[in-house]
């Protein structure tokens, strides 16, 4: 009876140990996230955003960011968010989100009255300083995004961040959906 106590004890400790963790490995599998994030080809970003959104004569400026969150932005960040299985943590990724275009903003020149589509190498440029910096970003708002770093499927995030679908065939469709009605 005593050794079945004993291996019972260290049993459940063994899993509560396996499973601390496990809950410290997928914090460490987000931080791929940075490697791919930085490894996003902005100049094929800007080259999409040109193609599909610039050459229908949208002008789409950094100020109506608030117009342009509500009406595109946010449901395609739920559909998209949805698709990863992190729904539950929408409201995360949308505060990342808004961080992201204050950066722009504040940080990475993005001028608030310029059309977006009216020098691309200042777009360009943006977007670089916006793709060196996020990391920063991420670190000082770490507390609004540990849900993100410490939920499962948080791999799943880098698993999407570097799928060619999303250049393929995702953001190019959000891009004209937008276009047609800009």
């Amino acid at each position: 009876m005593r050794f079945f106590t004993t291996t019972s004890v260290t049993a459940l400790l063994c899993s509560n140990f396996v499973s601390a963790l496990f809950d410290y490995i997928t914090p460490l599998a987000c931080l791929n996230a940075k490697t791919v994030f930085e490894q996003i080809d902005t100049d094929q970003l800007v080259g999409i955003w040109n193609n599909t959104v610039c050459s229908k004569g949208c002008q789409p400026k950094v100020s109506e960011y608030q117009s342009l969150r509500d009406t595109y932005l946010i449901p395609a960040l739920m559909t998209e968010v949805e698709k990863m299985g992190n729904a539950n943590l929408t409201p995360y990724y949308i505060s990342l989100m808004d961080s992201f275009y204050e950066m722009a903003e504040n940080t990475c020149g993005a001028g608030d009255s310029q059309s977006l589509c009216q020098d691309p190498s200042q777009l360009k440029a943006v977007a670089k300083c916006v793709q060196s910096n996020g990391w920063s970003l991420a670190l000082s708002n770490v507390l609004n995004l540990l849900p993100i770093m410490l939920a499962n499927p948080c791999q799943n995030v880098v698993d999407y961040i570097s799928s060619p679908e999303v250049f393929k065939a995702t953001l190019p469709a959000y891009f004209e959906n937008y276009a047609a009605n800009c």
